[in-house]
């Protein structure tokens, strides 16, 4: 699945604010210090245009690399008291550099580093699993259903953003969910355009009603359909995952008529033409959930 909502949801953290003394070093005209030395221990020079360098995968929240849970594309750097804003840092390939400035002597600096990006595609499927697991964000799921059906695109587009501001939020489940996988970091997502679009066009509704839906499909089809794993009493997130592995089983032909025959689920066989509206709907609601 592809989760295009969750990937226009914009991450920013903050790290803990770290105290660094500095050096008793004769002053320098430039300094450049890496990151990774600060963490262990490391001090500051003084004196001169200070520039942290350092690479993504040394950036923690905890014990956790904040590159496995968010693919980072900005990073900026700040310390209390600063009073000048230095130059902008830069991101290449998988190193970092942000200039310091110069800082203040024999002071210690109360170092924070800011950093912005978007869920990992490796995260997304985790991510996703723990909001079908959150009976708030069901709620507010189904609150969006209810509340847009027959609506011009104008209330469904507010409802949306809605639900995005409220799992948003400081309480709100996505910001717990990376909190969690974020440990000691300060999260917070914001909403976006390009969110709220992708939810208005999400599978996340039919996902809801895709049990009941399969369970009357293979009861009209009988034995001509195939459906090895299915619960009709499935969870929301085994539902994503039951699908899911039917999608790409049929993508790749594996999954299968009792007679042997492949079944596709992309369009509807000649021997389907007897489907009602909602059974169709359910054969294509499984090629419309990798856009959820």
């Amino acid at each position: 699945m592809k989760f295009l909502w969750l990937a226009a949801v914009p991450v920013s953290l903050w790290t803990a604010s770290t105290l660094l003394a500095q050096t008793k070093a004769t002053k320098t005209s430039a300094n450049a210090v890496k990151y990774a030395d600060l963490v262990n221990g490391g001090k500051l020079p003084y004196g001169g245009n200070v520039t942290l360098t350092g690479q993504l995968q040394d950036l923690k929240c905890g014990s956790n690399a904040i590159s496995d849970v968010i693919t980072i594309t900005a990073i900026s750097v700040s310390y209390l008291g600063q009073t000048a804003q230095p130059a902008a840092p830069s991101i290449k390939g998988g190193n970092w550099t942000a200039p310091l400035g110069t800082l203040p002597a024999d002071t210690a600096i109360n170092l924070q580093l800011k950093i912005t990006g978007t869920i990992s595609d490796a995260k997304k499927a985790e991510v996703v699993d723990d909001l079908l697991a959150d009976p708030l964000f069901l709620s507010n799921i189904r609150y969006l259903d209810t509340e847009s059906k027959d609506k011009d695109a104008k209330v469904v587009d507010m409802l949306a953003q809605q639900l995005l501001t409220n799992i948003s939020a400081p309480a709100g489940s996505l910001t717990k969910i990376l909190g969690t996988l974020l440990p000691s970091c300060i999260v917070a997502t914001d909403v976006t355009a390009a969110a709220i679009a992708g939810l208005r066009n999400t599978a996340l509704v039919p996902l809801f009603a895709a049990p009941t839906r399969l369970k009357d499909l293979k009861t009209s089809l009988g034995e001509d359909m195939k459906l090895d794993g299915f619960n009709p009493s499935m969870s929301p997130k085994d539902i994503r995952k039951f699908i899911d592995t039917v999608r790409d089983s049929v993508t790749k032909g594996t999954y299968t008529k009792q007679g042997g025959k492949p079944l596709s689920l992309m369009t509807a066989q000649p021997s389907w033409t007897s489907l009602n509206t909602s059974q169709t709907r359910t054969i294509r609601c499984l090629r419309l959930l990798p856009a959820m």
